[in-house]
């Protein structure tokens, strides 16, 4: 038997807290990470365990083993919309790309992998752990007049990020990049999210919506507002954050970078977990702070091709 621990939400509170993105460990350990940081969203370094109380099922933990761990390596796949949807602003995209590239990718311990996507996904640079590989890449990626694929994108990615093996050794990330249109794609919204969870990632979007009006580029109200809540819906369903292109992206891809090198961890033992199914979870805290952690985890027998090897 198996453990599938899925994160989907946020609270703000000074005393419980949700989700983050999907593990998968074995039965016998639980392993719960969350990332924390004041009301400012500035980081917070230092936490003691005598500050948490994790909650299974409403019902207290204790016993649990409390670990801090920083400078984590990081696997993610950068995903560009490069289809016609995105015409007008495509230059936008891949200069910020470019930035988050020369800006986060740390040579040898990082691994990324370049896609963009129209009508079907295409692999512009493998996974590589040379970011100037990784920038030449981007730096040639083409515009296209294709129709929009995202959800077969991110579905794409996920499963690709799956079978880069142990998650333990490496953060795995989505950075996305798109408008959140979507007219084209065999898979629905609910199946990318899915797969991303199961993949044990977190997905970090850039919303280009907003430029549309900035640079006075044509764009329906309505599929303003489908894209705004797809964007927001496959960050926040995977424990990551939505961002709104035109803001501070240099902050942003600071945060990014924090939130998926260092993270804190809660452990507790597998009788906690007895039963298949979903099983919830909070952690509270007397202080004021913003948490992100999983929301619960699922127990599910027979599933390896869902596990860590």
């Amino acid at each position: 038997m198996t453990v599938s621990l899925l994160l989907l939400c946020e609270f703000t509170s000074a005393q419980s807290f949700a989700p983050e993105y999907t593990l998968h460990v074995d039965v016998s350990e639980v392993r719960v990470e969350f990332t924390v940081s004041d009301l400012d969203n500035r980081p917070i370094h230092e936490l003691s365990s005598s500050d948490l109380q994790l909650l299974v099922d409403g019902s207290p933990v204790n016993n649990t083993k409390f670990r801090g761990e920083s400078n984590l390596p990081i696997r993610l796949v950068l995903l560009v919309d490069s289809s016609s949807s995105v015409r007008g602003i495509f230059a936008y995209e891949k200069e910020k790309a470019l930035e988050f590239l020369k800006e986060i990718i740390r040579p040898d311990s990082d691994q990324v992998m370049i896609q963009r996507f129209d009508n079907v996904v295409h692999v512009v640079q493998p996974f590589t752990t040379d970011p100037v590989l990784a920038v030449a890449a981007l730096s040639k990626l083409p515009a296209s007049y294709g129709v929009t694929s995202l959800y077969d994108a991110v579905y794409t990615a996920s499963e690709q990020l799956m079978a880069q093996g142990d998650n333990r050794l490496a953060r795995r990330a989505i950075i996305l990049f798109s408008d959140g249109e979507d007219n084209n794609s065999f898979h629905s919204l609910e199946d990318a999210i899915e797969m991303a969870q199961l993949a044990n990632l977190v997905v970090y979007a850039i919303n280009v919506q907003a430029l549309f009006h900035q640079k006075h580029v044509r764009h329906s109200d309505h599929s303003e507002r489908r894209g705004d809540v797809t964007m927001k819906r496959i960050a926040e369903s995977t424990g990551g954050v939505e961002y709104e292109a035109g803001t501070d992206l240099h902050a942003a891809f600071q945060e990014i970078e924090h939130a998926l090198r260092s993270v804190y961890s809660l452990a507790f033992y597998a009788r906690f977990a007895s039963g298949e199914g979903f099983h919830s979870v909070r952690i509270e805290t007397t202080k004021n702070l913003k948490v992100r952690c999983r929301s619960g985890y699922w127990v599910t027998a027979n599933r390896r091709d869902w596990t860590e090897p």
